[in-house]
């Protein structure tokens, strides 16, 4: 099982936080893909305040990274 967590403050990031990206934007996260393998990073999408659309991003575009548990 996979978890996903802010590689900073090593804190479980979840569906509905509000994040920043690596270019400082604010974005909320909307839904986790964790990898497919081990060696994989996995996805999450994340949609900006003002947009009416998701994105899917790698996990360290929002500075995380899942981790087994």
């Amino acid at each position: 099982m996979f978890e996903l967590i802010n590689e900073s403050t090593r804190k479980p990031v979840k569906v509905g936080d509000v994040v920043a990206t690596f270019r400082g934007e604010v974005v909320i996260v909307k839904a986790l893909r964790p990898p497919h393998k081990p060696d994989s990073s996995g996805h999450v999408s994340i949609q900006g305040p003002d947009d009416n659309y998701c994105q899917e991003v790698y996990a360290g575009v929002i500075g995380a990274k899942y981790i087994t548990r």
